[in-house]
């Protein structure tokens, strides 16, 4: 089955595990000390800034008493952005696999092997 040949190659549950891992390091906001109202962010913004950077937990940021913004550190945005472009090949992926556009091990195996005797063949 092409699972096994995936995980062989260093994708499939291992690399889903590295990522939900990442995912599950990022921190929940203390609802008594992470959400401030926009005047109060606009006066503490630098220490409120090296807080975010220093526990990693986001900051809600509020406007006429409602959720306006999440600032989060630039790490925790990277670690989101790696993760949504991984669920979007996922999801392209699987599109792939329903339509019945799949190739089974062995075929991948020989058009692989081909490939590269072409590529040393230059």
């Amino acid at each position: 089955m092409w699972a096994g040949t995936r995980e062989k190659r260093g994708t499939g549950p291992l690399l889903m595990d590295r990522i939900l891992g990442r995912i599950r390091t990022m921190r929940f906001p203390n609802m008594s000390d992470d959400i401030l109202p926009i005047h109060e962010f606009k006066a503490k913004a630098s220490a409120i800034l090296g807080r975010v950077r220093k526990t990693g937990r986001p900051v809600v940021v509020t406007q006429n008493g409602r959720a306006s913004a999440v600032v989060i550190s630039t790490r925790d945005f990277d670690r989101l952005r790696r993760t949504l472009a991984v669920n979007l090949e996922v999801e392209a992926a699987l599109a792939e696999v329903e339509a019945g556009r799949v190739v089974d091990d062995a075929d991948f195996d020989e058009a692989l092997a081909k490939a590269r005797q072409r590529r040393r063949g230059r």
